[in-house]
């Protein structure tokens, strides 16, 4: 109902009123989709000519007079102003959300701010049907449709882009400007929404959940992102053989490893990447910048889920039962493993074979050795794999330098990873712990081998006394030494009979008299295996020969400089 106190003219079509007849003769034609007053400059066009006129004053004829009384920002009108001292400066925050704890400066940010929760999208595109939330949204959207749209392109680098706030944002790369900063943690970004999104991860917000599985996320495009996993369609085909994804960006790192190409590399090492952040991640190790600490050890990380993945470690918490026994483990991966060893579920079938799997992945790594298009060769040796991650690991083998070395003793390494199993072994870490008994293990290996020991039973018996074993290994090893199994071990030079072959061996070194495992710290033992080196390595009397080498090489040192 109109106000007939100042507002007697009412609009039929929505609840507002106005003073007199012009004003709602002009605000009836904001109904109709028809725009006739076009700028001369751009592509935009108007309902009403004074809109054209505000907006030539402001875009194309600016003249920024009014200075903010706060910071130094300068505007273009009053209307502008008062909104800016409104949304940056002003600590009131009047209209209330009535779904979430938000607040807002002004009531059309409450406006737009209720549509993601009512998902209401009330601007729709003529051309293709696409619904926006707001207008500009919608504006900026139809620039794609326009055949005629003008090009903005960067003086730099000559990049063409969409339109002239995009433009204005690919600048701030060139120019290295960041002029948004945290309170928090003093980081600075290019972007207002780029801060808006850091922000959260000291919040801890997550405004965009899942309408399926409830699970919440920070930013709407990681919410996009998860939706595609509810979906079983893969539209994305590769044309070079027969696999398809759920996003394009899963099907452009695929799509790497048959041309090769790795555009983003480190400036730090060889290495490259297909992807900007994997690269971003990478070089947080190398510039210890952005690292992400634990509570409890101090112990550092590139990435979030690895942290968050090691803070288990520290808990106590199995919040995971297990259906089928008493068994309740930390994460829903490990319940879904430990599952699987009770139904013996493989849902992974492979078309080509018919064998089963338990996870995508390993199916996924199992189609790839009947595509025989795609092969991996090695340049040394004959090697060849359907595997990228196994030609990789394979080409370490050839590799003559030793660029890994250990910083507590004289030992070297040809990949990062042995060097990192190699440095557990002085700081007596053990980072892998079993999600059923809590045990602790030095490398996954181990780890998954004990695993392998809790989930399943026994399966291969002794046929003489009914012992049973979890690998055949054990169990031949079991035949020899305890009732004398056929298979033994002679020594060429006195033909003495040994169970096993690290027992001959070992016994052979006697006769040749080879010093096969010197030790590299105190250079005063030699042992005639591994394992009595390791021994010998931990005891006292080797630490104080090192230690005392050590520091007569530094006095040596000394003397010289």
């Amino acid at each position: 109902m109109a106000d007939l106190k100042g507002k007697p003219f009412e609009c039929n079509l929505c609840e507002k009123s106005f003073k007199t007849p012009v004003e709602l003769k002009n605000h009836l034609i904001r109904h109709k989709d028809v725009k006739p007053f076009e700028c001369d400059f751009c592509i935009k066009s108007f309902k009403i000519i004074a809109d054209l006129n505000r907006h030539r004053r402001s875009q194309h004829f600016p003249r920024s007079t009014l200075k903010c009384t706060v910071c130094p920002s300068l505007f273009k009108s009053k209307g502008v102003l008062r909104r800016h001292v409104l949304l940056k400066h002003s600590k009131t925050k009047a209209f209330k959300c009535s779904v979430c704890p938000k607040a807002f400066a002004l009531s059309y940010s409450l406006k737009l701010h209720s549509r993601t929760h009512t998902k209401d999208s009330p601007f729709i595109c003529n051309k293709c049907g696409k619904r926006t939330q707001t207008r500009r949204d919608l504006e900026r959207h139809l620039v794609t449709h326009s055949d005629s749209r003008p090009s903005f392109k960067c003086n730099v680098c000559f990049a063409e882009l969409k339109g002239e706030q995009a433009l204005k944002s690919h600048m701030l790369i060139h120019n290295g400007d960041k002029p948004f900063h945290c309170d928090i943690c003093k980081k600075t970004f290019r972007h207002s929404t780029t801060l808006k999104l850091h922000m959260r991860t000291h919040t801890n917000e997550e405004p965009y959940q899942c309408g399926t599985c409830d699970k919440k996320f920070k930013s709407g495009s990681a919410l996009k992102l998860h939706s595609v996993t509810h979906s079983s369609e893969r539209p994305f085909r590769c044309n070079l053989c027969p696999a398809q994804f759920k996003t394009k960006m899963v099907l452009r790192v695929h799509m790497a490893q048959h041309t090769g190409i790795k555009e983003y590399a480190c400036t730090h090492c060889p290495k490259t990447f297909v992807q900007r952040g994997h690269l971003t991640v990478h070089l947080r190790g190398h510039t210890r910048v952005g690292l992400k600490s634990c509570l409890e050890c101090r112990k550092e990380f590139t990435t979030t889920g690895s942290l968050k993945r090691h803070a288990l470690m520290h808990s106590n918490v199995r919040g995971f039962s297990c259906p089928f026994c008493d068994s309740v483990v930390k994460t829903k991966d490990t319940l879904v493993r430990h599952i699987n060893t009770h139904t013996n579920e493989k849902p992974f079938t492979c078309n080509e074979c018919g064998a089963g799997f338990k996870e995508r992945k390993v199916l996924n790594a199992h189609l790839k050795t009947h595509d025989r298009s795609i092969l991996f060769n090695c340049t040394l040796c004959e090697f060849v794999t359907s595997s990228h991650p196994s030609i990789k690991s394979h080409q370490i083998v050839h590799k003559k330098e030793r660029d890994y070395e250990c910083k507590f003793c004289s030992s070297s390494f040809k990949s990062k990873p042995s060097l990192c199993s190699h440095l557990r072994t002085h700081i007596r870490e053990t980072p892998f712990a079993c999600d059923l008994c809590n045990k602790q293990f030095k490398s996954k290996s181990e780890l998954t081998r004990h695993e392998k020991i809790m989930v399943r039973r026994p399966c291969y018996q002794c046929k003489l006394c009914q012992m049973k074993f979890h690998y055949r290994g054990k169990l031949d090893q079991h035949m020899r030494e305890t009732h004398g199994s056929a298979t033994s071990f002679v020594c060429p030079f006195c033909n003495q009979h040994f169970n096993r072959e690290s027992l001959l061996f070992r016994h052979t070194l006697v006769h040749t008299k080879e010093e096969h495992w010197k030790c590299t710290k105190c250079y005063s033992a030699s042992s005639l295996s591994k394992q009595e080196l390791e021994i010998h390595q931990r005891s006292t009397r080797c630490q104080q020969i090192h230690s005392q080498l050590f520091m007569k090489n530094l006095q040596i040192c000394v003397v010289t400089i």
